[in-house]
């Protein structure tokens, strides 16, 4: 599935948001919530993949 080159940077503002009330919810939390982790993890890891520009002729590392 590929996206489409204007959607990505809604998707992006949207995962930024999301990490950020993560990360606050995490923050003010009496114990660690290891769901929330999880969520907070994979959205890091879709961050990492949205930014990750391949070099020309090489395949992205993070799609293999």
């Amino acid at each position: 599935m590929s996206l489409a080159t204007d959607s990505v940077p809604t998707l992006r503002d949207r995962l930024l948001a999301l990490r950020d009330d993560l990360r606050q919810r995490l923050g003010v939390a009496e114990a660690f919530d290891a769901g929330l982790l999880a969520v907070l993890a994979d959205v890091e890891i879709v961050l990492a993949a949205l930014t990750c520009e391949p070099s020309p002729g090489k395949p992205n590392e993070a799609s293999q």
